[in-house]
């Protein structure tokens, strides 16, 4: 794959900032359900005078349940959405999907090994996502982690085609007798 294909930095970050908008929408509206599931009132001066005591054990319930579950729809997101065609719906707008260095879609299990990549990419200020601004195959830690590239789809490779050896005019792979072609 030659450099000009890799999704750059600025393009993957907004992408990546889709997906988090899309995940913290999921999120609220699943955190709003559990805040009704464990009995807190949307008018907080009742919830305040009807069991003071209470509050602490509710709100921290709350705090964790929310975490837990912005988590959950963090990994399930992105391990789902790359696993099935590489895309989320972040890099779907930007035209972008993920690969694996040989070129070929990803599964599942190097989906859910790229997320884990992107806790160890957002250690240290983030360092793991910058890296994709001065790397030559724009690859994040996480990427390199799981062994996986970010290409832009309006720029495909070569198309590669069945040519016969004696009719090609380009370069000819001898061992299949593939050539390429612009």
């Amino acid at each position: 794959m030659t450099p000009e294909i890799y999704g750059g930095f600025w393009r993957r970050m907004l992408a990546f900032f889709v997906d988090k908008g899309i995940i913290c929408a999921i999120s609220l509206v699943i955190c709003e359900a559990a805040i009704l599931s464990i009995g807190i009132s949307v008018d907080v001066k009742e919830f305040i005078l009807s069991a003071p005591e209470e509050i602490p054990t509710k709100i921290g319930a709350f705090t964790l349940l929310c975490a837990l579950l912005f988590f959950l729809a963090d990994v399930i997101y992105f391990t789902v959405f790359h696993g099935i065609n590489g895309q989320t719906p972040g890099k779907m707008l930007l035209r972008l999907q993920v690969r694996t260095l040989s070129g070929d879609r990803i599964t599942t299990g190097t989906a859910f090994l790229r997320w884990v990549g992107y806790l160890i990419s957002g250690l240290f200020f983030a360092l793991g996502f910058l890296w994709v601004a001065f790397d030559r195959k724009k690859q994040g830690w996480h990427d390199k982690i799981a062994m996986t590239v970010v290409i832009c789809m309006h720029k495909e490779p070569a198309a590669i085609t069945k040519v016969p050896e004696s009719a090609s005019g380009g370069e000819t792979d001898e061992t299949e007798g593939y050539t390429k072609t612009a």
